[in-house]
């Protein structure tokens, strides 16, 4: 089964929706103060999104206005495999 994501309307497994709420819940230190500073619009009025899906991949902040991600690097995305399995620059994001 697969639902309409928010970004460009994409179609997204329950699977990844699951394990994007699992990764909120598990944030780094550096994700979480991150956060508290993009959260309820804080930086500029502008509207974050944590955890986003864009294409399969599950981004760690995303400003739809802006088409901005923003990726905190650390142990998570330390292997080469995460490093090359960045999101997609097809949607100009």
């Amino acid at each position: 089964m697969e639902t309409t994501g928010v970004v460009l309307q994409q179609r997204i497994h329950k699977a990844k929706i699951q394990e994007a709420r699992a990764l909120r819940s598990t944030m780094t230190k550096a994700e979480n103060a991150l956060w508290q500073q993009l959260r309820n619009k804080n930086l500029m009025g502008l509207k974050f999104r944590r955890q986003q899906i864009i294409e399969g991949f599950i981004v760690d902040f995303f400003c739809q206005k802006l088409q901005l991600v923003i990726e905190v690097d650390g142990e998570v995305h330390s292997t080469e495999e995460q490093k090359r399995n960045r999101c997609p620059s097809s949607q100009g994001i």
